[in-house]
């Protein structure tokens, strides 16, 4: 039998000494990997933990 797995790709964006261009943002969006500000890193704990 074979199992599949639902992969998510994060990726963790340093944002304490400028703001990150939207443009950026939107790329991983495209790629379908999920951008996370440092800023806002409590925000995806309980997801990136389990």
């Amino acid at each position: 039998m074979k199992q599949t797995y639902k992969t998510e790709l994060y990726v963790l964006i340093n944002d304490q000494e400028k703001e990150v261009d939207k443009n950026i943002l939107n790329a991983f969006h495209i790629e379908e990997i999920n951008p996370v500000l440092w800023g806002k890193r409590e925000s995806v704990i309980d997801i990136l933990s389990a």
